[in-house]
């Protein structure tokens, strides 16, 4: 049975984040851990494949915290089985380094025909990791989809670019990101994560992959944050007196358009 592999992440829920007033710093500690949104819209499409075509769908996640919520979902939307490789060295990996593991990981996994990313995360949005992941396995890649059809061994794509839509079709196995316009992610019903439950989570160690210590957090990284802060924003405060309220609407009017906001 032919098989599309979701690639999950999970991402800081980013409407919950709040900012340090004395540093700018995010506070991260009790932020709850969700799939990323655009990964959702991957999972989604993977399923309805899965619905017209009768696949088999299996998602990934590699993490530093727990993933049993996190899998339990997608496997509520509808994948078949779960893989998951865990370790609190993941929290200092880069793109890179993420990219290599689980790649490594869908070696293991063996027999696939397509890959489907989220364009980005939620919350660092590089856009690299699904490029990288397509290069380390070597199949061709298709960033930004916004349609997609299986047609026998290939699948033709659509996209927008900046001169307007673009239609590529790839042999398969390939790998594709998705964007939030490919369709809408379902809620699952009360009995859906009730099934999802039940479904088989696969558990894998570094090991189990063939990577050391070294090749996993700073160590393996190619690139290091420096600092991380939210911009500092400063309001003008601008206090507009006029007696009649006409007077001062057309001075706010004249304001802004000085800021250049209208």
């Amino acid at each position: 049975m032919p098989t599309v592999i979701v690639c999950v992440k999970q991402s800081y829920e980013v409407t919950e984040i709040k900012i340090n007033p004395t540093n700018n710093k995010p506070i991260l500690e009790g932020v709850p851990l969700v799939i990323s949104e655009y990964d959702k819209n991957a999972i989604e499409e993977a399923v309805r494949i899965k619905e017209k075509h009768g696949w088999n769908v299996s998602v990934i996640t590699a993490t530093p915290f727990e993933a049993s919520k996190t899998v339990k979902e997608a496997l509520a939307i509808g994948a078949d089985n779960a893989y998951v490789i865990n370790h609190k060295a993941f929290a200092e990996s880069d793109t890179y380094v993420m990219a290599r593991v689980v790649s490594e990981a869908i070696k293991k996994i063996g027999e696939y025909s397509l890959i489907l990313c989220g364009e980005g995360s939620s919350d660092s949005f590089t856009g690299r990791f699904g490029p990288m992941v397509a290069q380390f396995l070597g199949i061709p890649e298709v960033a930004y989809v916004e349609e997609l059809n299986i047609k026998d061994n290939k699948v033709e794509v659509k996209r927008s670019v900046e001169e307007g839509e673009e239609t590529i079709e790839v042999e398969m196995p390939a790998l594709l990101t998705v964007t939030s316009k490919i369709n809408e992610p379902r809620i699952p019903t009360l009995m859906d994560i009730l099934k999802g439950s039940k479904k088989p989570i696969t558990q894998w160690t570094i090991q189990d992959l063939g990577l050391t210590e070294k090749d996993i957090g700073k160590n393996g990284s190619t690139t290091h944050n420096i600092d991380f802060y939210a911009p500092p924003m400063k309001r003008k405060n601008v206090i507009i007196e006029k007696e009649k309220i006409e007077e001062a609407v057309d001075e706010l009017i004249r304001s802004l358009q000085k800021e250049g906001v209208l």
